[in-house]
């Protein structure tokens, strides 16, 4: 019976040391799985909230995070702070802050000594450019809100700015009737430049610069010309060369009391001296238009632009400023991009004439038409019909008169309408991949007057790129420079 119940006693205390264990290896590997988990949601959501500025993660001062598990149980996360701020040296003003992931409610503030230089949002920030070299302290607050998890966190991140100002030509060597473009790296205003033709480029600032077009009309003298930008005492001087266009000559008849009411008419010449005068001198920095410009209307180019055209059998020929387009009356004439209406009118001369801002000083100009179908100081988009052909005006038969001009110098169209001319940004590429992760993108000419844009075409041109089979679908964070361009994949 002793023996029995010494037995029964070794059994039962084999049983509880058994559930001992068990119940120990069972929390012990719950305990391992639930850290595995709350460190796999912490790595999430320290790569969900990765700031980056000019190729470098910036530091967390500061974090704190509530996320979700899978169970549905909620833990409070803390990343690995980091109390010392990394610095960074930049040659130019062109560095931007991209988180991996949407951000909301991002505040930026950037100190100069004891001063605040800058307080905005992440969108403010994409304009401002200090006011001189040095070193800058930037404070980043951003929240975070998704489905795993919400939170916030502060970064710090100190900017060295030694940056050398630098203006240059797109293109050196051009041909009569195209744009030139101009651009300044690391200026901050006050740009002065000089031209042997009467006429001042008007400047757009931005982060990264300062950009400028300069017409080559068909007047202008074939050969080597220059402008010369001063800037901060500094004088610069850029040279280019001017190629004689290829123009037609026409002979064109009209009727002798056209020409009295229209070119003839000195009342009906100050009439539009005045009107394009000022649309010569309205300049918008905005930039309305992002592709191509379209033809206004389908039809025969029955004049191109820059011909020499002898009128009535005059000894002295006239020149063509734009093209025109023959077909019916009553086609409807679209905007060849979008801009802002600057002008829309009657004009005797002209007749039924529409001018169009397209950003930068850059107008198209429509005449002729029969009915106007739009208003002064509005806002028109690529494609939008403003009128119809019609022959009002100083026209012998139904055409659309069309034409660009910067500064009231006509500018060949063509180049516009295939997206030729310098303003595009068309630069030619070569991608070398990283180890990091990190794309380095060479390119030729590399436009800073519409940097989102550039970039906007550096993705897209990435996402049709093919790299060890896979294809590249996206990319967040990018440095522009005249010659590079530097890109760093999400995760």
């Amino acid at each position: 019976m002793k023996t029995k119940n010494k037995t029964t006693v070794t059994v039962f205390i084999l049983l509880i040391a058994v559930t001992i264990v068990f119940t120990g290896t069972y929390f012990a590997l719950s305990g391992r799985e639930k850290n595995k988990e709350t460190e796999e949601i912490k790595a999430l959501i320290a790569k969900r909230s990765n700031l980056i500025f000019a190729g470098v993660n910036v530091p967390v001062i500061e974090n704190e995070f509530t996320a979700k598990l899978e169970n549905g149980r909620q833990v409070a996360v803390v990343l690995d702070n980091t109390n010392q701020a990394a610095t960074v040296e930049q040659s130019d003003f062109k560095g931007l802050f991209v988180f991996a992931s949407d951000a909301q409610n991002v505040t930026i503030t950037a100190a100069y000594g004891d001063d605040i230089a800058f307080e905005g949002t992440l969108e403010d920030f994409d304009k401002f450019v200090p006011e001189s070299d040095g070193e800058y302290r930037y404070e980043i607050y951003a929240s975070f809100k998704t489905d795993e998890f919400e939170g916030s966190c502060r970064y710090c991140i100190n900017v060295l700015y030694n940056t050398i100002p630098e203006f240059y030509l797109i293109e050196s060597d051009v041909t009569q009737g195209d744009i030139i473009v101009l651009t300044g790296e690391n200026v901050r205003g006050d740009v002065e430049i000089s031209l042997d033709f009467d006429y001042t480029p008007f400047l757009v600032f931005s982060k990264a610069g300062c950009t400028g077009y300069i017409p080559i009309n068909f007047m202008r003298q074939p050969g080597q010309h220059k402008a010369v930008v001063t800037y901060q005492g500094q004088i610069t001087e850029l040279a280019y060369n001017i190629t004689e266009g290829e123009y037609e000559v026409q002979q064109l008849t009209i009727s002798p009391s056209v020409s009295d009411a229209t070119v003839n008419n000195s009342d009906a010449q100050k009439e539009w001296a005045k009107i394009s005068e000022q649309a010569r001198n309205s300049y918008d920095e905005n930039i309305y238009w992002t592709e191509p410009f379209l033809q206004p209307v389908e039809g025969r180019i029955s004049s191109t632009y820059g011909v020499k055209r002898y009128t009535n059998g005059a000894s002295t020929p006239s020149r063509h400023a734009g093209i025109d387009i023959a077909c019916a009356e009553g086609t409807p004439v679209a905007a060849a991009n979008a801009g802002k209406i600057v002008y829309s009118g009657y004009v005797q001369v002209t007749g039924n004439t529409v001018i169009i801002e397209h950003g930068m000083g850059l107008h198209s100009v429509y005449m002729h038409m029969s009915s106007l179908n739009c208003e002064t100081d509005q806002t028109i988009g690529r494609g939008d019909i403003i009128g119809e052909v019609g022959a009002t005006g100083y026209a012998n038969g139904p055409h659309l008169h069309f034409d660009f001009q910067i500064g009231g110098y006509s500018v060949n169209p063509w180049p516009l309408f295939d997206g030729s001319s310098e303003i595009f940004d068309t630069a030619q590429t070569k991608i070398q991949g990283t180890e990091s992760g990190t794309f380095m993108v060479s390119a030729s000419h590399v436009l800073v007057k519409r940097f989102a844009q550039t970039v906007n075409m550096l993705r897209a041109l990435l996402m049709k790129t093919e790299k060890t089979g896979k294809r590249i679908t996206s990319c967040r964070f990018f440095v522009v420079t005249r010659t590079r361009v530097e890109l760093v994949l999400p995760p």
